[in-house]
This record gives structure tokens, C-alpha cells and sequence, in this order.
């Protein structure tokens, strides 16, 4: 599926619970047009996977970005069939423990993917996503293998 890359990494650096919003998605289409047909919205933070889980997880508000109001956006406007963080969550830090985007997006019959390495090599768009997962019955999640056609 198409993969449009929203970058919030200048929000990030000074919030650590950044959040991807309606506003971002709305300057991403007059950058680079409509969101492409059953797409992959991914979350650009800046936050590495590895190395940026453990330090988080040890502060108090286990901060990290996410989604939060953009996901009713691309729920209820958008066609879109999956989305992506390259954070240990969904939600932000902030939001986490009552995981409203976890709520609203899965219930929604659609997918996610949380600690997707490498977006930073990704072009806004034009990318092709490829996601690999196990058929397993009934899970609340599984490690996935994903690639990115460039």
C-alpha cells in the first residue's frame, strides 16, 4: 500500500508527547496533495525504537509521540487502512493509559504498526509499504516484518 510520511519531528524535539494532529495531515496534503487511496499514514517523530524505549519507559509520564486527534480525522474523512509510529505507542505518553486512539483506530477494522525503524529514509511520499504478519487467531499484537518500497 502507499505510505505518506507526516514529519512532526520539530514538535517533537520540544514536546516529548507530540502528537500528530488534524493540522498536520491538512499541511501534509497541501504539500504533497490528498492522502493516497487505502494508505499507510506513518508518524515521523524522531524517536528511535531501540534505543529511545527503555529511557523513556523510566520517567514518570513515560513520555513519547503519537496519534490523538488526527486518527478521527482519518477515520471518519480519510481512506485509510493503516497507521504507523516510530514510537512504542499509538497514543502519546500523555494519553496512553486510557489509549483512546488504540480504541477509536483497531475498533475501526483497521491496522498498526508502533516501532517502525527507519522512516527518516522515507519520502513523504511515493513509498510503497510491504507488511508481513503471521495469521494469528485471535492476538492483541505480534512482531510484523516490514519493508519499504522506494
Amino acid at each position: 500500500m502507499p505510505l505518506a510520511v507526516v514529519d512532526i519531528r520539530a514538535k517533537a524535539r520540544t514536546d516529548p508527547d507530540a502528537a500528530v494532529e488534524p493540522g498536520d495531515i491538512l499541511a501534509w496534503e497541501r504539500r504533497h496533495g490528498p492522502l493516497p487511496k487505502g494508505c499507510c499514514v506513518a508518524c515521523l517523530s524522531g524517536v528511535d525504537p531501540e534505543r529511545d524505549f527503555v529511557k523513556r519507559m523510566k520517567l514518570p509520564d513515560h513520555p513519547f509521540p503519537g496519534f490523538w486527534a488526527a486518527a478521527g480525522l482519518l477515520i471518519e474523512q480519510r481512506d485509510v487502512r493503516g497507521i504507523a509510529v516510530d514510537g512504542m505507542s499509538l497514543n502519546t505518553g500523555a494519553n496512553s493509559p486510557a489509549s483512546p486512539v488504540h480504541q477509536a483506530w483497531l475498533r475501526s477494522g483497521r491496522w498498526a504498526i508502533e516501532g517502525l525503524a527507519s522512516l527518516d529514509r522515507m519520502p513523504p511520499r511515493g513509498a510503497t509499504l510491504v507488511v508481513g504478519a503471521a495469521p494469528i487467531e485471535g492476538a492483541t499484537g505480534m512482531p510484523v516484518r516490514t519493508i519499504a518500497l522506494v
